[in-house]
């Protein structure tokens, strides 16, 4: 049986990294890293504004890998020729070893066929020990129409992409929405990787992939991952949120209609739906909450017409309440309720 081989390479040629463990980690590598060290599966998704590929290897470092394809365990000799493949056969995949698979977007059966594929040695002149995969090859058929295939099987542990120790780094993976052989294949797929989990769990062996993508998944395939975003923005939101002290925000509590200032809390504004009050009182916060006027337009309410007389006495329910916790709300300016000068922030809860 013939062999197929990849023209591309398993191992993607990057540049090497240092890891600095004595830097501070962000919390996407903190979050990543505790992952990584407890062997938990992660499926990266999203915008990408992290430099995933670095990113990953980085933390890889961190928990103790090599940035290498093959770990040489062998007792160090020099290898003279291209023919001699003792070190080949010396060098194996280990809970250190980094391995690196372009998926290129390919349908679920390429994507199966791929990770299913023998993950052979072979030696570089210029790199060393580097993967060669094939598929559909039977490894103990006839190799005599493959020259040296014979002696790559007999140093290999001839074992399918997927079952790689360490770090598998499984890029770009896609499935089209709805498509029941895509969902077929990656379902397929989702089984072998279980029974990866169950076999490598712990330090040192862990899988990642990334999809842009991940909602079109299979529910199978997408429950042996822990999802991670990798949209800076999902993380900035989180760092540069102020914690706002409770004796400087005004709470509206939209379930019992009060306000609470530090200690203080009002009475409960009318909740008949009527007065409507409360709706008036959720409007004000929100705009306050962002430290804008809360305009007449919020309310329905045209500015270049007359204000109607229901608006001044809801407005004034609440000013009432805000009174009883010693918080002046400001009068209507510019067709607009401005936001009191005290407390310094304001939030809504239910």
């Amino acid at each position: 049986m013939s062999a197929k081989k990849r023209t591309k390479s398993s191992k993607k040629p990057i540049t090497k990294i240092k890891a600095n463990k004595n830097k501070e980690l962000s919390p996407l590598e903190s979050k990543l890293l505790n992952f990584a060290k407890k062997g938990q599966s992660v499926l990266l998704f999203g915008k990408d504004t992290y430099g995933r590929n670095d990113l990953i290897r980085k933390i890889h470092l961190l928990n103790g890998g090599i940035d290498e394809n093959w770990e040489y365990e062998g007792k160090e000799k020099n290898i003279n020729s291209v023919g001699d493949f003792e070190r080949a056969a010396n060098s194996h995949d280990t809970t250190k070893t980094y391995c690196f698979e372009d998926c290129d977007l390919q349908s679920g059966k390429e994507v199966f066929k791929v990770l299913s594929s023998f993950d052979y040695k072979m030696i570089h002149p210029e790199h060393g020990v580097i993967s060669f995969l094939i598929a559909d090859v039977d490894p103990w058929s006839n190799t005599e129409q493959e020259p040296g295939l014979h002696e790559m099987y007999r140093m290999s542990d001839t074992k399918e992409l997927i079952w790689r120790k360490g770090l598998l780094f499984v890029d770009y993976l896609k499935c089209k929405r709805n498509d029941p052989e895509d969902d077929e294949w990656y379902d397929k797929l989702a089984k072998k990787i279980e029974v990866r989990i169950k076999k490598y769990s712990g330090r040192g062996n862990w899988l990642v992939a990334y999809a842009h993508d991940p909602g079109t998944f299979s529910p199978y395939f997408l429950a042996q991952f822990e999802p991670v975003s990798l949209d800076s923005k999902d993380y900035e939101v989180k760092e540069q949120k102020e914690v706002k002290p409770v004796e400087s925000t005004l709470f509206y509590n939209k379930a019992t209609g009060t306000f609470s200032f530090g200690r203080l809390e009002s009475t409960a504004i009318s909740a008949t739906r009527r007065a409507r009050v409360r709706s008036f009182a959720e409007k004000l916060m929100e705009c306050w909450k962002k430290r804008k006027p809360c305009s007449l337009k919020a309310f329905g309410i045209d500015p270049a017409r007359n204000t109607p007389d229901y608006v001044y006495e809801k407005t004034s329910d609440i000013r009432i309440a805000l009174e009883s916790i010693k918080v002046n709300m400001p009068q209507c300016t510019e067709s607009a309720y401005p936001p009191p000068d005290e407390p310094e922030h304001f939030d809504i809860v239910s």
